[in-house]
Order: structure tokens, then sequence, then C-alpha cells
């Protein structure tokens, strides 16, 4: 049995496909409005910041054992994801550049909660357990932690903020779990950066790029100047 689809457009050389699509999505970058353009600056810079940040922690705390020296090593990770998912969004591939924006927001809070327990570090890495973003900021929002914190700043440093977390989190994973409410029909004005929507996108990475910078800033007090 022959199935076919009209919706597509007709089969053509992959190759010219592939650079069809290419010029497409490059052609986006070059429509971008000064007010777009003006939250990828503020992401390139709590970027960078988050960077420099790492290279503190690396230079300035002691790890009581060498599951922090591998947390650490994560921020990389997490530079290169929100470095691709500002790249992404801006090309008009909203999809991917949300699921990014998921992943770097989970390895940015999992850096100060596998740094204070081992146990949780080496079961992710050695054992094949899941990292629990509930359990992230449950841990993230405890009093215990908060007691923590305060032992480590001279004055109150700032709460986590549990609900904004669990929020954009939420909404991060609709569109991993195949939800499609805050995207653009399945049409060429999915990824057309002046009908898509891209600038709410693009707009929560840069809340989970500042979230990760204030909770890593927080935990690692020393990082603050």
């Amino acid at each position: 049995m022959t199935l076919s689809c009209k919706m597509h457009a007709q089969r053509q050389d992959l190759s010219h496909f592939l650079k069809s699509l290419h010029g497409t999505f490059g052609s986006n970058l070059s429509r971008l409005n000064g007010d777009f353009i003006g939250i990828i600056e503020a992401i390139d810079t709590e970027n960078r910041a988050i960077s420099d940040l790492g290279n503190v922690i690396r230079s300035s705390y002691s790890t009581p054992g060498p599951h922090c020296e591998h947390a650490a090593k994560l921020i990389d990770e997490v530079f290169s994801d929100v470095a691709q998912a500002m790249y992404l969004i801006s090309c008009g591939l909203i999809v991917p550049g949300r699921m990014v924006t998921r992943r770097a927001f989970e390895i940015g809070l999992s850096i100060a909660f596998l740094w204070d327990q081992p146990h949780e570090y080496w079961s992710w890495a050695e054992h094949d357990a899941d990292l629990s973003f509930t359990a992230m900021v449950n841990y993230l929002s405890s009093h215990g932690y908060q007691s923590h914190i305060k032992k480590l700043h001279s004055e109150n440093a700032p709460a986590f903020n549990i609900s904004e977390a669990q929020s954009l989190y939420r909404t991060l994973s609709n569109t991993v779990h195949g939800k499609i409410d805050l995207l653009p029909p399945l049409s060429p004005e999915r990824f057309d950066i002046t009908t898509n929507g891209a600038e709410e996108h693009i707009n929560a990475l840069l809340r989970v790029t500042v979230l990760v910078r204030r909770t890593l800033d927080t935990r690692f007090p020393k990082t603050e100047e």
C-alpha cells in the first residue's frame, strides 16, 4: 500500500533542500528588530557572567570531593546550551531552541544541588539516575538551604524564586512533551521570525539565564564581584 500526503511540497534534491532551509533560517537573523537584539545582548551578558562565575568557583572554592570538580565543569555545558538556544530561537527554530533552554535550566540549577549532595551526583553520573527538577527546586527553596545560604553571606541573600522556576520549567516542558499551545501553526509561519512569537521565547531564555546566574551567585558568594 502506498501512502501519500498532499500537505508537503514535491520531493527535491536533498542537498538543494537543506541549503534552502539554511537560507530560510539564516534570513531570519537579518530581520531581528532592535528589541529582540537588546534581549540577545542581555542574554549574552548573563551567559558570560555564568562562564566567569565557573572560573571563580574552580579557583576560589576548595572541593570537598571529586564530585565538586565534575559539578563545576557543568557550567561549561550551561554556557554552550544558552548560546545554542539563543541562536536557534533567533533563526526561528523555536521548538529545538526551547528544548535546549530547558536543558540549560536543569543543568544550571543542578550545579548547586549536586555540589552539596555527592550521593546525588554519583547516582546521576554513574548509576543512570535521573535528576528530578522538583527535588532540585525543593532543595534550593528549603528552610535548611536558606539557613545555609545566610551563613555564607554577610547579609541576607535573596531567596530562591521557586514559583518562577516551576512556571518556567512547566512551560518549557510542555514543548518537550509535544504540547503546541504556545507555538504557531505547523506551517511556514512557525519559522518566520516576524510572526512566530520568537520574542516571547527569547525572553523565556533570558529569564532562565538570569535565574541560573542568581542561583549560582547566591550559592557561591565569592563570585559576586
